[in-house]
């Protein structure tokens, strides 16, 4: 039975790196990638490692596919690495019946996939995924969506959504999802009223939201975020003054507005804000008045990191 495991793996290992992709066992080194929030634990190498072919002794724990093209006909080969801890999508053609070889892959914690060719029926077979603590998923909406699966990964802690199908509805799934820490938002489909619906995790650390069309108002959903520490909003029309809906998160750390058109009245509603220890104004419109302003009203924020750059 152990050899029969072993040849498989060892086919399987064999297509997928003919296919292109970076295969790596429970003894290499971790890969770091975008799904890898989580990295294995090295195994340390015995004399089995060296008297025997690698595949008779170490698990394949990390398959990625970056630059190369992957298939519904390549994923298959899945099914043959039964200790398969992460996962990572980010280039070729996966459709409803190739997710459901990585639906197959249970052991899987992380999972980054490009998405853009799955329907909401291939994505709710990702719910199957029941021990994914991070989960990094792009695609578009299709007008029927149906995110009740999303509720099923228990364990999650960490997510970034992309694209269309980041819809209210999905948002509003979101918020059930108590355990998370770490969460990542590009879309245009994201607006201040979807935003109200993850007013309720209470567990997150750490929230970025790009290409949004969100208002400082909006910011106001954010305000129950008891355990926030760090806020990144890019390339979305927020000018700081709502900055003042946060005054109230005592754990808020870190606020990042970058490419925003923030006007010089943000530094009042920022000045409020007396945890924090570091600002990235990168790549706004703040003058250098501002900036000078705001040095000598939040002098908490010298000599710590502190990027306020006038572009």
């Amino acid at each position: 039975m152990q050899t029969r495991h072993a040849l498989r793996q060892r086919d399987a290992v064999a297509a997928l790196r003919a296919a292109g992709a970076e295969v790596t066992y429970d003894v290499d080194p971790p890969t770091i990638g975008p799904a890898t929030v989580l990295s294995h634990e090295l195994r340390e190498e015995t004399w089995l490692d060296r008297a025997l072919p690698k595949d008779f002794v170490s698990r394949v724990v990390h398959v990625r596919f970056i630059r190369n093209i992957a298939s519904d006909e390549i994923v298959a080969h899945l099914a043959n690495l039964p200790h398969l801890d992460q996962l990572e999508i980010s280039s070729g053609i996966v459709t409803d019946v190739g997710v459901n070889s990585i639906a197959g892959a249970t052991s899987l914690q992380g999972l980054k996939l490009d998405g853009d060719d799955l329907s909401n029926e291939g994505r709710r077979k990702l719910g199957r995924l029941a021990n994914l603590k991070c989960l990094v998923l792009s695609g578009r909406g299709d007008g029927v969506e149906d995110w009740d699966w999303l509720l099923k990964l228990r364990d999650l802690w960490y997510l970034q959504l992309s694209g269309t199908m980041v819809t209210e509805d999905c948002l509003r799934h979101v918020g059930g999802l108590k355990r998370l820490e770490y969460l990542i938002l590009d879309s245009e489909e994201v607006t201040d009223e979807s935003l109200a619906h993850l007013g309720s995790l209470a567990n997150l650390q750490s929230l970025t939201i790009k290409s949004a069309p969100i208002s400082d108002d909006g910011l106001k959903a954010l305000s129950r975020l008891s355990n926030l520490r760090g806020l990144g909003l890019s390339r979305t029309p927020i000018s700081g003054s709502g900055s003042t809906h946060l005054s109230g998160l005592k754990n808020l750390g870190h606020i990042e507005l970058h490419k925003c058109p923030v006007g010089d009245d943000a530094v009042q509603a920022i000045a409020q804000m007396t945890s924090l220890k570091s600002v990235d104004f990168v790549g706004t419109p703040l003058s250098n008045e501002a900036v000078a302003r705001l040095r000598r009203e939040c002098p908490a924020l010298e000599g710590r990191t502190y990027d306020v750059t006038d572009d």
